[in-house]
């Protein structure tokens, strides 16, 4: 595939594509935040056949999401500890109703707490702190 389909097909402008393939602009930030070059991301949709349109504004598909390890707590299992915190409920009582080990549920706690208030209060454990 040409730079001029390629830069079609991603919709953006022939000259923007030439610079990311020639490695002008040096870094592009990916959806998921992690860095890498230009030419890295712009190679797979070189080779892509014309058949898949990849961008969504053009009616194309999105790039599938990417899929998080289980090793790491999601936000839905932050905002259940921070309830069943509210409800008084124990470390090990929350750790049983995730599936998690309780060291990982006292772990979260510890990390992601409010160091302005004691334990006892209700904002003490904050969901939405961690990174």
């Amino acid at each position: 595939m040409s730079i001029r389909e390629a830069s079609r097909v991603v919709g953006i402008n022939r000259r923007t594509g030439q610079e990311w393939l020639n490695g002008r602009a040096e870094r592009v930030t990916a959806k998921a935040g992690r860095s890498k070059s230009i030419r890295a991301a712009v190679q797979p949709l070189v080779g892509a056949p014309r058949t898949f349109p990849l961008n969504p504004r053009k009616g194309g598909l999105r790039a599938p999401a990417l899929a998080i390890s289980t090793r790491y707590l999601s936000e839905e299992e932050r905002i259940r500890i921070a309830d069943l915190r509210r409800a008084k409920k124990s470390i090990r009582s929350i750790a049983a109703a995730l599936g998690r080990s309780p060291s990982t549920i006292s772990r979260e706690i510890r990390r992601n707490c409010n160091p302005n208030v004691g334990p006892a209060h209700p904002s003490y454990y904050r969901p939405f702190a961690a990174q």
